[in-house]
């Protein structure tokens, strides 16, 4: 949907279902990122929107996936909320 509306690219990269799928793999990309020093000029996500159910079975995977976010991410580029999402999706409309 995000994508939709920025008019962004679709991502190089597709993830997987399951324990080692689409969480794990996104917080090794931020890991990734923040320790490669050659990627500092064009990382591979500039900037994340994520929705946080509050029933879903994952519970540790998000809170894992959230601290990773919270590391390796400056905080105004990241989304917990509708409203912080539009206003992400407002900055990155404007880059």
């Amino acid at each position: 949907m995000a994508q939709c509306i920025t008019k962004g690219k679709k991502s190089s990269f597709a993830t997987f279902s399951g324990p080692w799928g689409g969480d794990a793999q996104l917080a090794g990309l931020l890991a990734a990122q923040k320790v490669d020093s050659s990627l500092s000029s064009k990382p591979y996500i500039d900037a994340l929107i994520f929705f946080n159910e509050n029933n879903e079975a994952h519970k540790e995977d998000i809170a894992s996936l959230v601290a990773v976010m919270k590391a390796t991410m400056k905080p105004s580029d990241i989304a917990f909320t509708p409203t912080k999402a539009t206003a992400l999706i407002t900055k990155l409309k404007s880059r």
